[in-house]
């Protein structure tokens, strides 16, 4: 699976640069809540996270800009860390707002001997831009793959800031 996400990303990137948009970078910071759905239904609150990131993003038209994002995120209880890679497109509605949607993929390593899990799903939000620093919101939903017993799908709540490079 993570050939396939390294695929699209690099598909995106070479498709954008033909397009002579120039890039720009963002360095993101945010807080992951979640709503563990279990297989039986069952939801309960799972573990917050901090996540960092470094973005790219290309403003492809006047009003649309697609990015790849690379980072980790750090589980607010254990320290596990979690590499991750976000491709996203981002609708331009006017100088301040924007709406976006992103595609996650995260493996998760095998600490404790656990096995090895991915981690994929999209969200969607909006965004406020002052001056250089990014406000958002994103709202999404995940699935935990090949992670017998613990399989789970997740519902997400993630404020977030960036500074625009």
């Amino acid at each position: 699976m993570s050939r396939n996400v390294a695929i699209v990303f690099t598909a995106i990137m070479l498709l954008t640069t033909t397009a002579q948009a120039s890039p720009s970078v963002t360095l993101k910071v945010a807080e992951g809540y979640l709503i563990l759905v279990e297989s039986d239904g069952t939801p309960h609150p799972g573990p917050a996270s901090t996540r960092f990131g470094v973005a790219l993003g290309w403003k492809i038209h006047p009003s649309w800009i697609v990015s790849g994002e690379v980072g980790v995120a750090i589980s607010n209880v254990v320290f596990e860390p979690a590499p991750r890679v976000i491709l996203g497109v981002t609708y331009l509605i006017n100088e301040r707002w924007s709406f976006g949607g992103v595609f996650l993929y995260q493996p998760n390593p095998p600490y404790s001997g656990r096995a090895t899990t991915h981690l994929v799903g999209p969200a969607i939000g909006p965004a406020y831009c002052l001056g250089r620093v990014l406000f958002g919101l994103s709202f999404g939903v995940s699935k935990l793959l090949e992670g017998g017993a613990d399989e789970h799908w997740s519902l997400l709540l993630q404020p977030w800031v960036g500074v625009k490079f």
